[in-house]
């Protein structure tokens, strides 16, 4: 399950896996921070987890959720590309 939300980053956002898991401190990057949002919100995965595979601390997995979260609720058309990553991700 989390392999197939990192393979659904990497194929919308048309990056690699070792962009997408490389720490960049202080850079937003909407690509990651979807990961951590998703795999947060409908893994059941700690913050802790998370964090240890992106390389970054309880709390910016924490940060990433609510940039998300605000932006899914300010932009239409971001809040459609989160449900189409998340549904094809999740698709059985």
């Amino acid at each position: 399950m989390i392999e197939k939300v990192i393979e659904e980053i990497i194929h919308n956002y048309k990056i690699d896996r070792a962009t997408l898991l490389q720490r960049k401190r202080h850079i937003p990057f909407e690509a990651r921070d979807v990961s951590m949002y998703i795999l947060k919100t409908y893994t059941g995965l700690s913050n802790k987890a998370i964090g240890e595979m992106f390389g970054v601390s309880i709390s910016a997995v924490n940060r990433a959720a609510i940039r998300i979260n605000k932006q899914s609720k300010t932009s239409k058309a971001f809040r459609r590309k989160l449900e189409e990553i998340t549904h094809s991700a999740f698709k059985v």
